[in-house]
């Protein structure tokens, strides 16, 4: 549904505003179509949604005063960068293994190389 609300907004060049303080009042107003009691009871995959849509400056976030969104979004951010750096260890050893294999090959072909010469001048 939130998808669709962002298709709708970016087809007609709207900007989608989300306050966390009207969600935090309709929580705890108890508001008839609101199930949630808390505020951290948000779906994170909302949340990540609302965090990417953002992040493309499609959506405007307006954060509460103690906001609970700007701190998800830090999690998300900081877990973010952790896969990255993960990610770029990952290429790195990666290409250390490559050059350990490449040298360890051109090893054995000069070490052939030399048996080979080696045979040559025995006979």
């Amino acid at each position: 549904m939130f998808k669709l609300l962002v298709k709708y907004s970016i087809e007609k060049g709207i900007k989608l505003i989300i306050d966390e303080n009207d969600i935090e009042k309709m929580i705890s107003e108890k508001y008839y179509l609101c199930k949630l009691r808390n505020i951290s009871e948000i779906n994170s995959k909302f949340i990540e949604l609302i965090y990417f849509y953002k992040n493309k400056n499609i959506i405007k976030v307006i954060f509460s005063r103690n906001s609970y969104f700007l701190k998800k979004f830090n999690e998300i951010n900081e877990n973010e960068r952790i896969e990255n750096e993960i990610e770029s260890m990952i290429k790195e050893s990666e290409k250390e293994r490559r050059a350990k294999e490449k040298i360890k090959k051109e090893n054995e072909l000069k070490k052939k190389e030399w048996e080979d010469e080696r045979k040559k001048k025995e006979k």
